[in-house]
C-alpha cells in the first residue's frame, strides 16, 4: 500500500536565514577583508588582488610552479 501526499498539502522547509548560515557569513567577512587589504595594497604597493594573493600564498608555502 502506498500513500500519496498532495503537494498542495506538503509542508514546506524551514526558510534558510542567510544571516544566520555560517558558510554565508565566513563569506562576507572574507570579502571585506579582501576589499580593506586590496585598497592597502593598491596604494602602497600598486598590486592588484591576484598578485598579493599570489605573493600570500608563495610566502606561506614557498616555492611553486605555476601548476601548483
Amino acid at each position: 500500500m502506498t500513500l500519496k501526499t498532495d503537494p498542495s498539502q506538503a509542508q514546506a522547509p524551514d526558510a534558510l536565514e542567510l544571516e544566520a548560515f555560517l558558510p554565508y557569513r565566513l563569506n562576507r567577512a572574507a570579502a571585506i577583508a579582501s576589499r580593506q587589504f586590496s585598497a592597502i595594497y593598491r596604494n602602497e604597493f600598486g598590486l592588484t588582488v591576484p598578485e598579493w594573493r599570489t605573493l600570500a600564498t608563495l610566502g606561506q608555502f614557498g616555492v611553486a610552479t605555476a601548476t601548483e
